[in-house]
């Protein structure tokens, strides 16, 4: 019986197959470059990215978070979870042994003062089971847990750009938040020594009561703005504390002193088709269309018979000798053939199809959202950028007229009011050159992150480690 089942082993084995489609990447259809750039340029390596911003306080930032944020350090454990599945899955499709050994020990007796001799009885054996993978339903299987793995590392890697790009914005919106404080002492300033200017010429006679107290009027307005500042700031300390891992308040004494608005060049879009292996979220939804259709020859393989192996090998006996004397071995060829089942095996297939379709347009959405990401970030830096080198002018221009207005005020040649509206001028262009400069650096972060932040483009197997 044994041997007559060997060549039906080999025949069966031989024609072993992978049911189910097998897993192509869908064109992307991505133009050739993004608007108002051109050319193919290499994907670059790994980055640093938010080391073109200069900022020594804000690496020591990022790297804080890098260390301690808990929802990277969740998803770190989620890589090595989707690892652990797949050498889980791979492990399926291998033979399994198992090994067993009992004994027994006995005394009989007749009466409460005679007993019988002793008597012992030991059993040994091993049991082997296979499930021979002849349509591809484990192949299948582990095809879907490695591109599980590698979204999973996808994943990891979106979590860690996400993470950094938060750190480096409320950084940049706590030095704006910082600016906008200092503007506010400096107009304070500027308004006192207006006011001083007008108490003097009521004194002497040129000014009037109504200058004095609509210069105290604009004081008191400004000053009302110090704590709603103070606040923001300190909503903000709380919130980079927090993405580093630590308590609200942790790194208060570090960030509390101001510091400049990070300034960086504009990074280099490259293309399009290098930003989709560059972006983590893109790689992981390719991943989830790979796993996806994967499955689909996992259910497809359940329609098909199954053929497993099992055998066993067994010694027992009451002494050694007896027990070695007389093995005894079995081995069972067994085959399953689907036959009724209401259609489930039918409409799991149709499930797994359906799921592997959603994928696909998850991927494109993803694909499409991408380029969007970039091309808004790109428009958004530009008028900034435009929008910005305006403001400064205007605040120079601004401080002339401060100055000439004052001037004019002193000799007599115009009325207290022109000074006031001089100083809202200024004040206000400060403000937005303030505003400004942060929301560009801002718009410079989404950028990075738009294109990806500058990471591989394989799956980097050290995310767990990292």
């Amino acid at each position: 019986m044994v041997r007559r089942s060997i060549p039906l082993l080999t025949a069966f084995l031989l024609a072993a197959c992978n049911i189910g489609p097998d897993y192509q990447r869908p064109a992307d259809n991505v133009p050739g470059s993004f608007a108002g750039r051109a050319g193919t340029l290499p994907v670059l390596p790994t980055t640093a990215w938010w080391l073109t911003l200069n900022d020594p306080i804000l690496d020591g930032l990022i790297e804080r978070a890098r260390r301690a944020n808990p929802d990277l350090g969740r998803a770190q454990a989620v890589v090595a979870e989707a690892r652990a599945a797949l050498a889980q899955a791979q492990g399926g499709g291998t033979p399994q042994l198992n090994a067993g050994a009992s004994a027994s020990y006995g005394r009989s007796f007749t009466s409460p003062n005679y007993y019988g001799r002793t008597a012992g009885y030991s059993t040994a054996g091993f049991d082997a089971s296979w499930e021979i993978d002849l349509w591809g339903r484990n192949r299948r299987t582990v095809e879907a847990a490695a591109a599980n793995a590698e979204l999973a590392e996808a994943e990891a890697d979106d979590a860690l750009l996400t993470l950094l790009g938060d750190v480096a914005r409320s950084y940049v919106e706590l030095r704006g938040t910082q600016a906008g404080m200092e503007t506010t002492n400096l107009t304070i300033e500027n308004q006192k020594r207006s006011n001083e200017l007008a108490a003097r010429r009521a004194a002497g006679g040129d000014g009037s009561r109504l200058e004095i107290l609509q210069g105290a009027t604009l004081l008191l307005q400004q000053e009302a703005q110090r704590p709603v500042l103070q606040a923001r700031a300190d909503l903000l300390i709380n919130a980079l504390s927090t993405l580093c891992g630590e308590a609200p308040d942790a790194l208060s004494a570090l960030l509390s002193p101001p510091g400049p608005i990070p300034q960086g060049p504009l990074p280099d879009p490259s293309v399009p088709a290098d930003l989709l292996r560059r972006r983590p979220d893109v790689r992981a939804a390719e991943r989830q269309l790979a796993a996806g259709v994967a499955l689909v020859g996992a259910a497809m393989a359940e329609r098909y018979p199954s053929l497993s192996l099992s055998g066993s090998l067994t010694l027992s006996g009451g002494t050694m000798s007896s027990v070695m004397a007389a093995p005894l071995f079995a081995l069972s060829p067994s085959l399953r053939v689907p036959v009724l089942d209401g259609g489930q095996r039918e409409a799991a297939v149709d499930i797994r199809r359906a799921q592997a379709e959603q994928a696909r347009h998850a991927y494109r959405t993803v694909v499409l959202k991408a380029l969007r990401e970039v091309e808004d970030a790109m428009a958004q830096v530009r008028s900034l950028t435009q929008y910005r080198d305006g403001l400064k002018q205007a605040v120079q221009t601004a401080g002339k007229v401060v100055d000439t207005a004052r001037s004019l005020y002193s000799a007599g040649a115009t009325d207290f009011l022109q000074v006031l509206d001089a100083q809202r001028a200024l004040t206000a262009s400060r403000d937005a050159l303030a505003q400004a400069e942060a929301a560009r650096t801002i718009q410079v972060v989404a950028l990075f992150k738009a294109l990806g932040g500058g990471w591989q483009t394989e799956p980097n197997p050290r995310v767990a480690a990292r």
